[in-house]
């Protein structure tokens, strides 16, 4: 007998293209690792902005 797997996707429509206007990333961002990339390459180095709009909804995925 198979194993039952259980899997979840989580969508994030980027309607005003915050991510890519703002972030500069092109978009759809497709894949945990490469939502981890952006965020790390986001917030690397010493830049203390406040969190932009489409990070925290990024990072809010992250936690699915």
């Amino acid at each position: 007998m198979s194993k039952l797997v259980r899997r979840l996707i989580v969508l994030y429509v980027d309607r005003d293209n915050d991510v890519g206007e703002r972030l500069g990333v092109p978009t759809p961002i497709i894949g945990r690792n490469n939502v981890l990339k952006v965020l790390r390459n986001t917030y690397s180095g010493t830049q203390m902005t406040p969190m932009p709009m489409p990070c925290s909804a990024l990072f809010s995925s992250m936690t699915l």
